[in-house]
């Protein structure tokens, strides 16, 4: 049960990753006249939809993988405090996300997309979302998750 929560948590990490990725392609100039399709802008209004369901899912996610975790633990203190450690890192964590992104795509600053630091922000915040998929990854195989029935590490 734990690996496929940790398999949601996974997924939900690699596509919040490749939002900014999209949306950064989607501001480059694509040489497309006014008024044509722009697949890349397209595609990337599409994947904005998807971005509270995804954050959601890593919260609920990141909520059940720490359910999970702490279900051998007798100690009610020790599995509050661990739950609520976790919840608290997955609450501000998707929290100051979301702020970041929503204030840099939609420039609720003034003027903050025509400065390097929303390019930056942005960056840093699909490199962030790529190292966790990358840590969550390394997780699921060093477990064994990949491994077909009868396989060992």
């Amino acid at each position: 049960m734990y690996y496929y929560i940790l398999t949601l948590h996974f997924i939900g990490a690699l596509l919040l990753a490749g939002m900014p990725l999209l949306s950064l392609l989607a501001l480059l100039p694509s040489g497309i006249r006014k008024g044509e399709w722009q697949p890349m802008a397209d595609f990337a209004v599409a994947f904005e939809r998807l971005a509270w369901p995804l954050f959601l899912l890593m919260l609920g996610s990141g909520a059940a993988l720490t359910w999970v975790n702490s279900t051998n633990v007798r100690d009610l203190w020790t599995l509050g405090s661990q739950a609520g450690q976790v919840l608290l890192g997955k609450t501000l964590g998707t929290t100051g996300f979301a702020l970041l992104w929503w204030g840099w795509r939609y420039q609720v600053v003034p003027r903050l997309g025509r400065w390097r630091l929303s390019w930056v922000v942005g960056y840093l915040l699909m490199l962030s979302m790529v190292a966790l998929a990358l840590s969550e990854w390394g997780i699921l195989y060093m477990a064994g998750f990949f491994l077909s029935e009868g396989q060992g590490i």
